[in-house]
């Protein structure tokens, strides 16, 4: 959905940028059973602005026996004084920008973590005295989420995905299909004194950000609800209407998009500024967001222009953007009331925030780690398909913790998903670990959501694997349906969707079959996009007291880079001896053991060539036992030295790293900077279209030191170099 502001009408501009009719798209590749994967979603742009083409039909497959009860609600309901308490901020303006969709989410986090500080006994009596406290930042979520990529950990920061754009971010307009899975990436919600929503003379955006600001989450989105939509074939759906209200009640504001007005003569039609009243009759597409804060049933329709009245009584409580302004444009204080009976009404969104009572710079939040590979959730594109598809998603535990919930992507009503954990899978077949935790959950409403393992949640030593299997499925038409719950990249116009995937982290099963590792599988749609990681996300609390990993029998293959290290714990009740079937391939070495336990820290280094395998085995106790087997492969770089050497002090080096995947940028460091002090000195476009990177060290003081190469947070020693006087 295009979002702009309208700082004059006569610069108002028309754009089509959300369909919310029902629509079909041609078959792409053929899958597994000759029946392609079917695109229910497609990036577009129209006059430069972003959205997301979404077959709306399926998002109503809501079952109705779900749906609370109208009786239960009250007739006039108003997030500004619930009872005395404000659970809704104040207007705020996006002055010249096509911002709004970043404002309409925004204001409806801010309004959950409102409803949950209530909740808890905090309230406030006016939304300016809430605004004071809980003030997000709309420029955050702006700019990052079309400067997304990030060099950090791939499995905090979800490395190179991003949204993008060739115009600058705040003009490029978007909708939920942005905000959703940039906020779910634990990019914002920042503090607004973390990065204020600053304009220029003329109301333009400040252009740019501090990349520190990148990953600052003042408080965790959990769940994005997609809520059913009202209009459907011109006819307005009271379940619908009853399912926004209560979110709005319950949960608090929720995020919606119309259309308004691109000329002074559609306003003057279509707004009456005495009261605050609009309605559009036709079938417009909506072109702004805005956020629901309440409701009137018996607002009169007669409110509205006399030649352009709803049939019938009843409107929305809208909470604009645009400042507390002229009321001939904004509305009164920057509300207005807009009809129940808009047909251009679309896209209503709960953003659910954790529950917590929120403060901008001492949060506790629910979890402490995120874990994931997608950053721009299920992208540019999203797929069905007629046949069981189920994902995976492998991670290594950070540090020693409890897996306590993981994420959930749903793209229709009344979707099924079954969750499955297992722990220390064998490389390439997720479902091949301890089985931890099995779990089905039903959704109401399509959307992004957190889902609490219980009493199924698991402890991670660190340094241990464990994945996370999911399928997403629901009825259409009654025939099954799967989703395809990998991100999409896509280009289309100005816009982009930018998605990076590397071998081990994502699987993906179709049909009950084989696992295939989602590196290998970039264009499984075969329309042209690109396939990504699987958009499977997990969380964690740390926990100091979880019992180290300890082996039990014999492990299975396990991948290790070329310079990389294995490190895992064994207990025994004597002192083990290591011993590596090929020293020269991999070397193993017990690093520390604690007698009291008997648990040994031991780990494994890979110095060998790509395809060689090494069984790693223990003897103690009196026998010998099989620990694992290694698989020597290739780092993600090529370095032109290999070798260790001798230098003197003073003796300066040069060497050069190229990155397999030229979306990679590598770094380098020394394993003591005494020794070595190691700096970048610059890169170069090479012939064949990669990137080498040039760094240099000064030998600084006698001794050895490792030199280590860095690439999507994992470090490997490529070279030693032993300094003499």
């Amino acid at each position: 959905m295009k979002k702009i502001n309208r700082k004059s009408l006569a610069a108002f501009t028309a754009a089509v940028v959300f369909i919310s009719s029902f629509l079909t798209f041609p078959a792409s590749a053929a899958d597994i059973s000759g029946k392609a994967p079917e695109k229910v979603a497609q990036l577009q742009t129209s006059n430069g602005n972003v959205s997301l083409k979404v077959n709306h039909a399926d998002l109503e497959a809501q079952r109705s026996s779900l749906r609370r009860s109208a009786a239960v609600l009250p007739a006039k309901f108003d997030l500004r004084s619930d009872n005395g308490t404000a659970r809704v901020t104040n207007v705020k303006s996006q002055g010249a920008n096509g911002t709004c969709w970043a404002f309409g989410a925004i204001s409806s986090a801010e309004s959950s973590l409102l409803t949950h500080m209530a909740a808890n006994g905090t309230r406030f009596s006016t939304a300016a005295q809430a605004g004071r406290t809980v003030d997000l930042s709309e420029r955050q979520l702006v700019w990052f989420a079309f400067n997304g990529r990030n060099n950090g950990d791939v499995s905090q920061f979800a490395g190179n995905d991003t949204f993008s754009t060739t115009r600058t971010p705040a003009s490029a307009g978007g909708s939920r299909f942005i905000s959703v899975p940039t906020l779910a990436r634990w990019y914002g919600c920042a503090d607004e004194k973390d990065l204020p929503y600053q304009t220029d003379s003329n109301g333009l955006l400040a252009y740019g950000a501090n990349p520190s600001l990148q990953t600052v989450s003042r408080a965790h989105l959990e769940n994005a609800v997609y809520l059913p939509e009202p209009v459907q074939d011109g006819v307005i759906d009271t379940a619908a209407l009853t399912a926004i209200k209560n979110a709005v009640k319950e949960d608090g504001a929720v995020s919606a998009g119309y259309y308004s007005p691109v000329s002074s003569t559609e306003n003057a039609r279509f707004f009456n500024s005495a009261t605050s009243a609009y309605y559009s009759f036709g079938h417009f597409d909506s072109n702004h967001e805005i956020t629901i804060v309440g409701w009137d049933d018996h607002y009169s329709r007669r409110n509205f222009n006399a030649g352009c009245r709803p049939p019938k009584d009843g409107a929305w409580i809208v909470k604009n953007s645009w400042g507390t302004g002229s009321s001939s444009r904004v509305g009164a204080d920057g509300y207005f009331y807009l009809s129940y009976y808009d047909l251009s009404f679309d896209e209503p969104t709960s953003f659910e925030m954790e529950p917590i009572t929120y403060s901008p710079s001492n949060t506790s939040h629910e979890y402490h780690d995120i874990y994931q590979y997608d950053g721009v959730g299920l992208g540019g594109g999203w797929y069905t398909m007629n046949q069981p598809a189920s994902f995976a998603n492998v991670f290594t535990a950070r540090s020693n913790s409890t897996l306590k919930a993981v994420s959930a992507y749903t793209i229709s009503g009344g979707s099924k998903v079954t969750i499955d954990v297992y722990k220390n899978p064998e490389s390439g077949n997720p479902t091949s670990g301890s089985h931890v935790a099995s779990l089905t959950r039903y959704f109401d409403n399509a959307g992004y959501y957190t889902v609490d393992l219980g009493n199924q949640a698991c402890d991670l030593p660190k340094g241990s694997t464990f994945a996370v299997v999911e399928t997403s499925s629901f009825v259409r038409n009654g025939s099954q349906r799967y989703a395809m719950l990998y991100e999409t990249g896509q280009r289309a116009g100005t816009a982009s969707v930018n998605v990076s995937c590397s071998a081990g982290q994502s699987y993906m099963s179709v049909r009950n079959g084989s696992w295939m590792d989602m590196a290998g599988e970039q264009s499984f749609n075969g329309d042209g996009s690109t396939v990504g990681n699987a958009t499977i996300k997990a969380f964690t609390v740390q926990n100091n007291s979880v019992a180290p990993e300890t082996f039990q029998g014999v492990r299975a293959t396990k991948q290790l880079a070329i310079g990389s290290c294995y490190v895992f714990n064994v207990k025994s009740q004597s002192v083990p001896v290591f011993t590596s079937s090929n020293q020269k391939a991999a070397q193993v070495r017990m690093i520390k053991r604690d007698a009291a336990t008997g648990v040994a820290e031991v780990e494994v280094y890979g110095l060998g060539g790509a395809g060689q395998n090494v069984d790693i085995s223990m003897t103690a106790d009196g026998e010998t036992t099989q620990l694992c087997t290694v698989s020597l492969i290739n780092p993600p770089f090529v370095s032109d030295t290999t070798v260790n050497f001798v230098k003197k002090v003073g003796n300066t080096y040069c060497y050069q790293i190229v990155p397999r995947d030229s979306s990679k940028t590598p770094t380098s460091n020394s394993g003591n900077s005494t020794i070595l002090d190691i700096n970048a000195a610059g890169k170069k476009r090479q012939a064949d279209g990669t990137t080498a990177y040039y760094f240099k060290f000064v030998c600084k003081t006698p001794g050895c030191a490792g030199v280590y190469v860095t690439v999507d947070g994992q470090a490997y020693r490529v070279f030693y170099c032993n300094v003499t006087a």
